[in-house]
């Protein structure tokens, strides 16, 4: 277990105070938090992907997976205390639908040129839909879609478009993940 007060210095956290959905005393609750799954004596190391799993809060998130993996530091495959505490302030309830629906796009935009493609929205729909729901449908619900005459950009979606494809309720719903802190 990492060691907690070592892990951000007070400067830092005056910066994530700043940039984050948190408080400087919840700051250092998360960070303790976060210590308890790097298993690094300074807390340096992170948490490994594989070990992201274990965190129970997020096992309700969707789109856990795909957040975290955009977070993730790729080098070392795993999540450091400041991503950590960014992803977890973007899941928070405090964190607006605007937020939640930027940060899932994205996440989703694997090729990184602001819209969604046929894989892109697969897995999307994967992700929210329920397990049983047959993959011929969201192929059929995602060729309906990439084929909507006011689609712009030929079999491509954009965020703007994207924001009508779910309601903010939904991302609400679907991207809020808050962790249970001791007090």
């Amino acid at each position: 277990m990492g060691n907690a007060d070592s892990i951000l210095t007070p400067e830092k956290i005056a910066e994530l105070e700043k940039s984050t959905h948190f408080t400087a005393k919840e700051i250092q609750r998360v960070i303790s938090y976060y210590a308890q799954y790097d298993k690094s004596l300074n807390g340096q190391d992170g948490i490994p992907v594989e070990d992201l799993s274990e965190i129970p809060e997020l096992c309700g998130c969707p789109f856990y997976e795909r957040i975290v993996y955009a977070y993730l530091e790729r080098s070392t495959m795993s999540l450091k205390a400041e991503a950590f505490l960014r992803m977890f302030s973007t899941l928070s309830s405090r964190a607006t639908a605007e937020e939640k629906s930027r940060a899932l796009f994205d996440c989703l935009d694997c090729s990184h040129d602001g819209s969604l493609g046929f894989d892109e929205l697969f897995r999307f729909y994967k992700s929210i839909l329920n397990p049983a729901v047959d993959d011929d449908y969201i192929v059929d619900l995602v060729v309906r879609i990439l084929e909507r005459p006011g689609i712009k950009e030929e079999h491509r979606v954009p965020y703007e478009e994207f924001l009508k494809l779910i309601s903010p309720e939904e991302i609400q719903e679907k991207m809020t993940v808050d962790l249970q802190l001791t007090t």
